[in-house]
């Protein structure tokens, strides 16, 4: 059974996946988890261990950014919506083909719950898809970001988790799956942007400007972070999301998108350094001709990795690792544990036959409660 990557736009290389390694423990139905973030949808889907482990199988990608804008307007834009719901309708259709019986969970981030009129997005994606998408506020959005990034660390080491959004940037603290800490900051590589135009070359004051902003917004969080380290056991600082992996694949030079190499990649403070004032120096259109760097990537990348960089300076740690592991993976952590109830169950490869689960349990808009990769 193939594990596939799809990513719109954007050459991937397919990465095998052995059934034989896991024999009789996978579990069915397999399930899906839908993250609509600021920048991107990802639909992953995966089965679960009787050990609790989970395995990938497919997972589909896609950069509508639903959160063009949000940083002057504090709304959605019509056409933003309108290009989410199209890139979520052909994420759930490839998904969909994988397998008879299918549960799954969606859940929205920092765009849709920070804006004026998200009850828009929320009622079009139920009435498009027949169910809710759950709202995450940023401590359970943190969480299971958190759980996804720690998912595959070794046996116990301490993880920092960092995850820069489009909207937000979620950090946590914990040992062995168990999270002392998950808090959420409104600064992320879409808004910060657009608030300094930072894609553009040349932007050296606006840059100081907006290292300024990041600073007073993530010091605080971060020494909590520190305080909550276990100093008795190695610390692992795990970068995870599309800043991350694309810094990787562009510092590898990957013509092709490879998650294997992606994954477990280290890079040192000094190398994203570098890299950032490159990036920051030349044209987007230049930019986004680099190996690693696809176009829907490069007009936030600065951003990104501006916001990487200072956390980690705020961190005082020399590395860090990164994973491709992240959000999508904790909610379906959280779904196996039972902890996360689903949002849609299909019993068949019609989509008639979809069975919608409602969480009464989830917050506002969640009628209920996820790389070939897909990349605009």
């Amino acid at each position: 059974m193939p594990l596939v990557f799809a990513v719109l736009g954007y050459p991937t290389r397919l990465r095998g996946y052995d059934p034989r390694l896991f024999g009789d423990r996978i579990m069915q139905p397999h399930v899906a988890a839908l993250d609509i973030g600021t920048n991107s949808v990802q639909l992953l889907v995966a089965s679960g261990t009787k050990e609790g482990r989970l395995c990938p199988i497919a997972e589909y990608f896609a950069a509508p950014r639903l959160g063009e804008g949000i940083a002057a307007s504090g709304l959605l834009a019509p056409e933003a919506i309108q290009r989410t719901l199209d890139a979520i309708s052909t994420l759930l259709a490839a998904g969909h083909a994988h397998q008879l019986m299918l549960e799954g969970v969606a859940a929205a981030t920092s765009a849709v719950r920070d804006a004026g009129n998200r009850h828009e997005f929320v009622d079009a994606f139920h009435e498009r898809f027949g169910f809710g998408a759950r709202i995450l506020d940023g401590p359970e959005e943190a969480l299971c970001t958190f759980l996804g990034a720690a998912s595959d660390a070794p046996a116990e080491v301490c993880t920092i988790s960092l995850d820069v959004g489009g909207g937000s940037t979620e950090i946590g603290v914990g040992l062995n799956g168990d999270a002392r800490l998950t808090e959420s900051v409104d600064v992320g590589c879409v808004r910060l942007s657009e608030q300094f135009c930072l894609h553009e070359p040349d932007s050296a004051r606006r840059e100081k400007e907006a290292e300024k902003t990041v600073d007073a917004l993530l010091a605080p969080v971060l020494a909590r972070a520190a305080k909550a380290v276990s100093t008795d056991h190695t610390i692992q600082v795990t970068a995870t999301g599309g800043t991350a992996t694309t810094l990787t694949a562009a510092v590898l030079k990957l013509d092709t998108y490879d998650a294997e190499r992606v994954h477990g990649h280290t890079t040192s403070i000094p190398e994203l350094a570098e890299f950032r004032r490159h990036i920051t120096d030349m044209p987007l259109e230049e930019r986004s001709q680099l190996p690693g760097i696809p176009p829907s990537r490069a007009m936030i990348l600065p951003a990104g990795l501006l916001i990487l960089e200072r956390s980690l300076r705020l961190l005082g740690t020399p590395t860090f690792r990164v994973s491709t592991r992240g959000l999508r993976h904790g909610l379906l952590i959280r779904l196996l544990s039972g902890s996360l109830a689903p949002s849609w169950q299909w019993g068949g490869r019609d989509p008639a036959a979809t069975r919608v689960c409602v969480d009464e349990n989830a917050p506002e808009g969640g009628h209920g409660s996820s790389r070939v990769r897909l990349r605009s």
